[in-house]
């Protein structure tokens, strides 16, 4: 793409994502600016330094199959105007860790960092951005460590979504202090403990997966309270003893999946039901897994009607005649 361009000076929104364009984003747009809006799929190679020359800059989207690797440079924190940052590329191999320094950037609300190949663990720092309603760290699976309670701090956020990383411990209790949140997706990592009761508090939640985990214990019947759940998710994990039935009686819970991979008892939603688990039409499986049917035994001749008795056998030939004396 020309450098040329750049000499739009009033230029307000570049927009070059789903295109057949390719090659380097020219830093001299820099030099526009009143740019505040870029979303583009063209950066090949690495997020260069001079990305924080773009002060004006109050979306950064760069994302699909963006090319890119390298680490997420510092100068970064000097986009104070940014509102939205969405790194989430299927194709780019950036690295390393995620900056605590990003903290920084005490205008953001929307912030993605997804499908990469970062290491370390979430900067507990992040609860000091009190402006954030969407956190999207998913399916970064270098990213270890624990969830950090300090989280609980981001009273405005409405969606947490750290599915498909490498974290470990408890989730922390403190997290019902989001009463926004409405999506929190923490599955398939390796969270263990028991599911807190405590998440009961979540009274605006609609979507909850934890499945894929090592959670174990019951199922809390405090869940029931989530009147606004619509989709819960919480297999394969190693969770026991008996399904709560206020939590089945809840008419809004269209998509539930409780029973593979735990030992439950009780009656279980079908997974992935579009069908109101409160409703007659769903089939509802009840009680203990059921063993594997045995094979059929082989089958017998019928016992009615007797069958035809068979025809006699022919009688034997008289003996002959003895011959006569001489």
């Amino acid at each position: 793409m020309s450098s040329e361009l750049a000499q739009m000076t009033s230029l307000w929104n570049f927009r070059v994502s789903n295109t057949l364009v390719s090659g380097s984003f020219p830093i001299e747009y820099a030099l526009s600016t009143s740019l505040p809006t870029i979303d583009s799929d063209l950066q090949v190679g690495t997020l260069s330094a001079e990305i924080g020359r773009f002060t004006q800059l109050t979306k950064l989207t760069l994302n699909r199959d963006l090319q890119i690797s390298g680490t997420i440079p510092s100068q970064l924190v000097q986009l104070t105007d940014l509102r939205e940052l969405f790194l989430e590329s299927w194709s780019s191999s950036l690295s390393g860790t995620i900056p605590p320094e990003l903290v920084q950037l005490t205008s953001l609300v929307n912030m993605a960092i997804a499908y990469g190949y970062y290491s370390g663990t979430v900067p507990p720092q992040f609860g000091l951005m009190t402006l954030l309603t969407d956190l999207n760290l998913r399916d970064n699976r270098g990213i270890s460590g624990t969830l950090s309670s300090q989280l609980s701090q981001l009273t405005a956020l409405q969606s947490l979504k750290v599915p498909g990383d490498s974290m470990s411990g408890t989730v922390p209790a403190q997290l019902a202090r989001l009463t926004s949140l409405h999506t929190m997706w923490l599955d398939r990592n390796g969270f263990s403990g028991t599911i807190s009761p405590e998440l009961s508090k979540l009274t605006s939640l609609s979507r909850l997966s934890l499945h894929n985990n090592d959670f174990s214990g019951t199922i809390p019947p405090e869940l029931a309270k989530l009147t606004m759940l619509d989709e819960l998710s919480l297999h394969y994990n190693d969770l026991s003893g008996s399904i709560p039935s206020e939590l089945i009686q809840n008419a809004d819970l269209w998509r539930c999946s409780l029973r593979p991979g735990n030992a439950l008892l009780g009656c279980a939603p079908e997974a992935d039901s579009t069908t109101s688990c409160g409703r007659a039409a769903l089939e509802i499986p009840c009680g203990p897994p059921i063993p594997p049917r045995s094979p059929s035994p082989p089958s017998l001749p019928p016992l009615w009607p007797p069958p035809s008795p068979s025809p006699p056998s022919p009688s034997p030939p008289p003996p002959s005649p003895p011959p006569p004396s001489p």
